[in-house]
């Protein structure tokens, strides 16, 4: 009959497994600063881990801890730019536990130490001052 909309089985799971995808996704922006596991964030939305997991990697073609560090990196990032805080503070502003923590995060996704960050990019020229028209 024209008017109905009809659902196959194999497409509506997909579908609720990417709005488990959206939602963690979302849950990890709003939260990633804090001291969060994978297991929190399951449970949070109802659904095991592993599957969680598994259809995270499938949609976004990365894994949930991935993304929780990208949240924390950036985060990492603008401190060590924006402040002359102490990398052990940083840590915590980042939901890390220390700042050595933070120091192993920066060599693997940033192949370089927090300092030599903040460094280099205090040596950069402001794009902000100058002469301009």
């Amino acid at each position: 009959p024209s008017g109905v909309l009809r659902i196959r089985q194999s497409s509506d799971v997909s579908t609720l497994q990417d709005r488990d995808v959206h939602l963690a996704d979302q849950y990890i922006r709003e939260h990633g600063l804090e001291f969060i596991r994978i297991d929190k964030i399951a449970r949070e939305l109802r659904v095991s881990r592993r599957k969680l997991e598994q259809d995270y990697v499938r949609v976004t073609g990365r894994t949930l801890h991935d993304a929780i560090v990208l949240v924390r990196l950036e985060q990492a990032r603008i401190l060590l730019s924006e402040t002359d805080w102490p990398t052990e503070r940083i840590a915590i502003g980042c939901g890390l536990s220390t700042a050595q923590s933070l120091h192993r995060m920066f060599l693997q996704y940033e192949k370089q130490t927090p300092g030599q960050y903040r460094k280099s990019f205090r040596t950069r020229p402001n794009a902000g001052t100058g002469s301009g028209a």
